[in-house]
C-alpha cells in the first residue's frame, strides 16, 4: 500500500494485461481445391487490445505516478523530478502542491491534466487533446515537451511553473 501525494492510502495499480488470440483458418472456397493461404495459420499472436482499461484514481499515488511515467516513456532517472513537478513532492519551487497535486483531471484554463500542459501541445505532438485527462497521454506529451525544450537549448522544465 502506498500513500498519495497528501492523500488516503491507495492500492498498487493493476498492470494492463493483454490477451492472446489465434489466427483463424479460413475454409477453402476456391474451386481449385487448394487449402487456405500459408499466411493464415493457428499460431498464437499477441493482440494490442488490453482486456481492461487501467482504472486510474482521481488522485494518483507516488506508485501510480511512477507507473504512468514508465508507460509514457520517461527515463527512470527523471521520475523524482517529474513527481516533484506534478505533485510537489520534494520540489524547490515553494509550491507544496505541484502543478496538479497528482490529479490527472486537473484543469486551469488552457493548462490541462497531470502536467498542466497547454492544450496546443497535444496536437503538436500527434496526441488527441480530448485525452488530456488520461495520465499516460498527458505524461507522454509532457515528455515530448520536455525534450522539445532541451532540443532548443532551453533549461529542463522550462514550460512548467513548478520546478523540481
Amino acid at each position: 500500500m502506498t500513500v498519495a501525494c497528501g492523500s488516503q492510502p491507495h492500492a498498487e495499480p493493476t498492470p494492463i494485461q493483454y490477451r492472446t488470440a489465434t489466427k483463424i483458418q479460413i475454409p477453402n472456397i476456391a474451386a481449385d481445391g487448394k487449402g487456405p493461404p500459408e499466411h493464415l495459420d493457428a499460431h498464437p499472436v499477441l493482440t494490442p487490445e488490453p482486456t481492461a482499461v487501467h482504472p486510474w484514481p482521481a488522485q494518483l499515488t507516488e506508485a501510480d505516478i511512477d507507473a504512468v511515467l514508465e508507460l509514457a516513456g520517461w527515463p527512470r532517472e527523471l521520475w523524482a523530478e517529474a513527481r516533484a513537478v506534478v505533485c510537489g513532492i520534494g520540489n524547490q519551487s515553494g509550491f507544496p502542491w505541484g502543478e496538479s497535486n497528482c490529479h490527472p483531471a486537473s484543469r486551469n484554463g488552457e493548462s490541462l491534466g497531470l502536467f498542466q500542459l497547454w492544450s496546443g501541445w497535444f496536437p503538436y505532438f500527434g496526441e488527441d487533446v480530448s485525452q488530456w485527462d488520461d495520465p499516460v497521454v498527458n505524461a507522454r506529451t509532457a515528455w515530448k515537451v520536455y525534450q522539445y525544450d532541451l532540443g532548443r537549448g532551453q533549461a529542463p522544465w522550462t514550460q512548467w511553473s513548478v520546478k523540481p
